[in-house]
């Protein structure tokens, strides 16, 4: 399975990307898969992927992104990553992704292609209880896409 990682510079909720990556190991051991995480190596939930995988022995792949091309090869890479990857899924992680460009960015570009996405926000962590995971599913606020 091979599974992009984005997400904010400001995102600092370490245990919430550990807690995901388990979950995609033990989802790609239950279909009799191997995992590959794919990220852009930014600090944040990138550089925390790379280091938890590295500790649970999980191949890690990084497409860095030309600078040199300015604020735009962000989002050329996200485009590089899902076109040249072939991510299974994509799974974002931001305080908000209204005020998160690029992983917004890499989000719906992997919608547009049909590509399974994940987007988890500071508010869909911090602040759901039982009763109301359904209607901010229904939101967008942490989403799974089919």
């Amino acid at each position: 399975m091979r599974v992009v990682i984005c997400g904010s510079s400001q995102w600092t909720y370490d245990e919430i990307v550990k807690d995901e990556i388990a979950r995609l190991k033990g989802e790609a051991r239950a279909s009799g898969t191997s995992l590959l995480v794919i990220h852009g190596g930014e600090y944040g939930p990138e550089t925390v992927a790379q280091e938890y995988c590295r500790k649970l022995g999980i191949d890690t792949m990084v497409q860095e992104a030309v600078r040199v091309r300015g604020q735009n090869s962000y989002f050329r890479r996200n485009e590089l990553m899902l076109n040249y990857h072939k991510p299974d899924l994509v799974v974002g992680f931001a305080l908000s992704f209204k005020e998160s460009a690029v992983p917004a960015d890499i989000i719906k570009r992997a919608e547009a292609k049909g590509i399974k996405t994940k987007a988890i926000d500071y508010e869909s962590i911090v602040r759901r209880t039982p009763d109301d995971v359904a209607s901010r599913h229904a939101k967008g606020f942490m989403y799974e896409s089919k």
